[in-house]
């Protein structure tokens, strides 16, 4: 049991960004896991509760009690972000039975909304024009090996705008929406892979953790703010009135 729980977790020191202003590591893949909920997931039906938490204490004992996936259980395909942000005919059906927000939670929830696009397009307007990377005191210009393309940011912010105009309107098209945030969840998906194979390079190369500098510092931040702001228009399409 505990030679398994080494083979698909680690420390989050190893691989994870690690961020004081926002509160530490960045769980990009991830977590944080326990031994003890892991151990019992995976071992349950065939161990003792009293020998599952032998090998919890044998994990634990250096004093680690939050762990990360190893990079070995990363999909390739990263199946989490490929798809949509939700679908539709589940969304209509749980819209049926759910009560109505009030309009100070709806305002609240498009205000937050508006609010997480708005620092994603800083970011990605960050990307575009080669700024916010630390250490970067070229002139603007293109990235080298940037996490996303001019073309990738580009629609990215046309698909925002979609999503503000949609907010906007008493009716908002639900499918326009979705295909938006479908596509920001697919740039997420590309950038956490991006981040997961610089990684695995500089593990394969025993280098210390970096991943590159500032432009993983920028895809960091940029992947956490594609995740809160998908986030944030599905919890403000939820709470819209039914019919709209």
């Amino acid at each position: 049991m505990v030679q398994w729980f080494h083979e698909h977790f680690e420390d989050p020191a190893v691989r994870l960004p690690y961020e004081s202003a926002e509160g530490g590591y960045q769980w990009i893949w991830g977590g944080p896991y326990s031994a003890d909920d892991e151990i019992q997931s995976e071992f349950s039906d065939v161990a003792s509760f009293e020998l599952m938490q032998e090998a919890v204490d044998e994990v634990q004992s250096d004093g680690l009690f939050d762990w990360a996936p190893v990079a070995e259980s990363q999909s390739d395909d990263n199946a989490s972000f490929e798809s949509s942000a939700f679908d539709l005919e589940d969304f209509v059906g749980t819209r049926r039975d759910s009560a109505a927000a009030s309009k100070g939670d709806l305002d609240q929830l498009k205000s937050e909304m508006l609010a997480q696009l708005a620092e994603l397009k800083e970011q990605l307007q960050l990307g575009l024009h080669g700024y916010g990377m630390i250490g970067h005191n070229r002139p603007p210009g293109p990235i080298e090996d940037s996490p996303v393309s001019a073309q990738d940011a580009t629609e990215a912010l046309n698909e925002i705008a979609k999503i503000e105009a949609e907010a906007e309107k008493p009716e908002p098209a639900i499918d326009t929406v979705n295909e938006s945030v479908g596509f920001l969840r697919r740039m997420a998906g590309s950038i956490a892979v991006w981040l997961r194979d610089r990684a695995n390079a500089q593990i394969d190369a025993a280098i210390t953790l970096g991943v590159g500098g500032g432009v993983a510092l920028y895809a960091q931040r940029l992947l956490a703010l594609l995740g809160t702001a998908t986030e944030s228009v599905w919890a403000w399409l939820h709470a819209l009135p039914w019919p709209f």
